[in-house]
């Protein structure tokens, strides 16, 4: 028979293993400070990615807004300004926040539209840090210097926030807009990746900020074809990270619930009665942007690889963390202590969802069979 002291000991050396574990697997990311540095949103005239960028700036970032349409920018810049002051207007030498024109969903208008942000990066970069007066003769630090100097200027934060949802049943999406979808909320975060992450590269730091949706974790009907373009972005997050963090680029997912934007409205007007009612069940009133904002900005300058905002967030990102990279010791305890309970729980969630769907279908079917008589 065991004895009391070897159990505890036996349990001691446990928990000892275990905390081990999990302090080893935790990657440690420095606090990123904002103050200074660039950020670039795609999509950010509108919704999230137009309070993100009031965030940045309210924080000291110089912030590039980028959008498919030059007038629907510059509302947005002035909109940025109004809410943050003389900051947003520029008390410091150069103003913080500009825009420029980016229709995500081609890559050759990305790559276009490129030289202007190195104009920006450049005027930021002069602002910042004035040139010093040439001296007659170069040191020898200087000339090193100047043979170390990036061919392109990098931005601190690249945000991809350019998307939109058609949340209509599958038969109902015209292929077109599924498509579209896809170039968008998809391909857009690839184009905009690809543009910037050679200078990332090069510079050797950086962080790539991709918006996904808690979408891409609970595929719900209504969903059907704009889930799967936020599990892309997921996925393509998840392994980029582990390509990029050995170059010192941190990639970071952000995954919003139902937010009250412009875009939530439109997607109202097609949204089936099942999406409707089961989205109402998991928020009865859509999050305000600036608070997710708010929250995604403090996520980003913690670290954490999934940001996710409120309490079902957490308990998805809880569940669906897989193969994310560890951010924090209590969150991975947390996900390995939980995840069995968890899926019980989203068991029982996937029933009652199964239950609405069937119960609109034999509402349909019943109307369909009245109107035939």
């Amino acid at each position: 028979m065991i004895s009391l002291q070897v159990t505890i000991q036996l349990a001691a050396a446990v928990i000892g293993l275990v905390l081990g574990t999990a302090l080893w697997v935790v990657r440690r990311v420095p606090r990123l400070t904002l103050r200074g540095k660039t950020v670039f949103i795609t999509g950010g005239s509108t919704g999230i990615g137009l309070e993100m960028a009031k965030e940045f700036v309210r924080r000291g970032a110089y912030v590039c807004i980028a959008a498919r349409r030059r007038d629907v920018l510059e509302s947005a810049e002035g909109s940025i300004r109004a809410s943050c002051g003389s900051d947003g207007a520029g008390s410091l030498a150069y103003p913080r926040v500009t825009s420029v024109v980016m229709d995500v969903a081609s890559d050759a208008a990305v790559t276009a539209a490129m030289d202007g942000v190195q104009v920006w990066l450049k005027d930021v970069a002069t602002a910042v840090q004035p040139p010093t007066p040439t001296a007659s003769k170069p040191s020898r630090s200087s000339e090193s210097a100047l043979a170390t100097t990036p061919s392109r200027l990098s931005v601190d934060v690249l945000v991809c926030s350019a998307g939109f949802a058609h949340p209509t049943r599958f038969l109902d999406v015209p292929p077109a807009i599924g498509r579209q979808m896809m170039d968008v909320n998809y391909f857009g975060c690839v184009n905009a990746v690809r543009a910037f992450l050679p200078a990332m590269y090069e510079a050797k730091r950086g962080r790539v900020v991709l918006l996904s949706s808690q979408a891409a974790v609970a595929a719900v009907a209504g969903f059907t074809l704009y889930s799967p373009t936020k599990a892309a972005v997921r996925a393509f997050a998840c392994a980029l990270n582990m390509e990029s963090a050995a170059r010192g680029v941190q990639v970071q997912l952000v995954n919003p619930p139902d937010v009250a934007t412009p875009g939530y409205d439109e997607e109202n007007k097609v949204k089936s009665p099942e999406c409707k009612e089961i989205c109402a069940m998991s928020s009865p009133t859509p999050w305000k942007a600036a608070d997710v904002a708010r929250a995604a900005v403090d996520g980003i300058q913690t670290y954490q690889f999934q940001v996710n905002i409120g309490m079902d967030g957490w308990l998805l990102g809880c569940l669906s963390a897989g193969f994310d990279p560890a951010s924090g010791v209590g969150q991975l305890l947390c996900e390995a202590t939980l995840a069995g309970v968890l899926r019980l729980v989203i068991g029982v969630y996937s029933k009652i969802y199964y239950g609405v769907v069937a119960k609109h279908l034999r509402k349909e079917l019943a109307t369909a069979k009245k109107e035939k008589r």
